[in-house]
């Protein structure tokens, strides 16, 4: 600032001081240009100093240990995340090792003979399909002048096509019912609690399972209605390869090329979940 300051200053001065100036119309404009510059060198060099202040100081809070909510929330995540990836990586060796997982107790659900829960985990689910959506079109009687009439035409026509379009947007397959809920993981099946009910997802009943290990998802193919699920989430390893060890057996715990890298170490995970 005091170099754009002082360079301003100098150069007006030089303008300024020649015979001519009074006369001299470009030498006018051209004192104009450089006050007009000088004034918004020294803008811009306020602003910078004042973002690498703050960027400054939030360094030196950081030195000492305090983050602002959203650093907060994102260093939990974070380590929310790499405890969850060493737990899966324990998991898998621990079944390899033809270990029993520790089994909790959840008491709001009904088990089978027999089933045992091994994990009780916050998860994201989602379900693939496509639904039949009905929309109405309008028509209208417009009478009077040539150009009111093309206008109330067009304008029917484009409300019509604006709700087809939307019908056809709301029907396509995609991702539906995202939502954060509640995964019980059993030596039986998946279970989640969707909308104040449990949905069972027997390991049986699945006939393909893809455990997207590096985009921290599960999907599970089932026979019928309503498609494929999705879980997704930090916990959604874990879920993967009780999953696997369920539906292809210890071999495929080692194996499987979707589960290699629970072999990566938890720090370079770190920045995936950064991303996600």
């Amino acid at each position: 600032m005091p170099v754009v300051y002082l360079g301003g200053g100098f150069a007006l001065y030089e303008v300024t001081r020649q015979p001519e100036f009074q006369a001299s119309v470009g030498l006018g404009w051209l004192a104009v240009g450089i006050i007009l510059f000088t004034g918004a060198g020294i803008v811009a060099a306020v602003v910078l100093a004042v973002r690498g202040g703050v960027k400054t100081f939030r360094d030196w809070r950081r030195s000492r240990g305090h983050y602002s909510r959203a650093e907060r929330a994102q260093r939990a995540l974070q380590a929310h995340a790499e405890l969850a990836w060493n737990e899966a990586a324990r998991l898998r060796s621990s079944l390899i090792r033809r270990e029993i997982p520790p089994v909790v107790s959840v008491w709001d659900l009904v088990l089978e003979p027999g089933e045992a829960i091994f994990y009780d985990l916050p998860i994201t689910y989602e379900r693939y399909y496509g639904q039949a959506v009905s929309y109405s079109q309008s028509s209208g009687f417009f009478f009077g002048h040539p150009a009111f009439v093309l206008a109330g035409l067009a304008a029917t026509s484009i409300g019509n096509a604006a709700r087809r379009s939307s019908a056809e947007a709301q029907s396509r397959t995609q991702w539906r019912d995202w939502q954060q809920t509640r995964l019980l993981v059993t030596n039986r099946r998946l279970v989640c609690l969707v909308n104040g009910q449990w949905m069972k997802f027997d390991f049986g009943a699945m006939v393909a399972v893809y455990p997207e290990i590096h985009n921290w998802a599960l999907v599970c193919e089932f026979n019928g209605a309503p498609g494929p699920l999705r879980l997704s989430g930090p916990n959604a390893p874990i879920a993967a390869v009780m999953t696997i060890h369920a539906t292809h057996g210890i071999d495929a715990l080692v194996r499987h090329p979707s589960l290699q890298p629970l072999s990566v170490p938890t720090d370079h995970q770190a920045q995936a979940v950064r991303a996600e």
